[in-house]
């Protein structure tokens, strides 16, 4: 029998928007509170892998964090005080398990 390994790259590059009601954020915001934020992302990988994406939020008033599957997510702001900000994580994991991970841009409430 031949048998033939195959190198497992990680995913090599994701990009994420912010929205608002379908209008696309820029910088920092800011958002009123209240309002429903779409995230969404797109990952490559070299290997053609299929990609999954896991979101962390951090929360400003709970110690412990939301977390959100998929590439297209909403994040309520409901009850974000003014001055707070919504703050996260995306990890792009391939079908072995190989990741990317990103900082998510700032976006401060109003």
């Amino acid at each position: 029998y031949t048998i033939t390994l195959i190198s497992n790259s990680a995913p090599n590059s994701v990009t994420v928007q912010r929205s608002v009601g379908g209008v696309p954020l820029s910088g920092v915001g800011p958002v009123a509170s209240g309002a429903q934020i779409e995230f969404a992302a797109a990952g490559t990988d070299v290997d053609a892998d299929v990609l999954f994406y896991a979101w962390r939020f951090a929360q400003p008033f709970a110690p412990n964090p939301i977390y959100f599957w998929g590439p297209k997510v909403i994040y309520s702001t409901t009850g974000y005080a003014p001055l707070s900000s919504v703050q996260g994580q995306l990890t792009v994991i391939d079908r072995l398990g190989a990741t990317l991970s990103v900082v998510l841009p700032s976006t401060n409430i109003t």
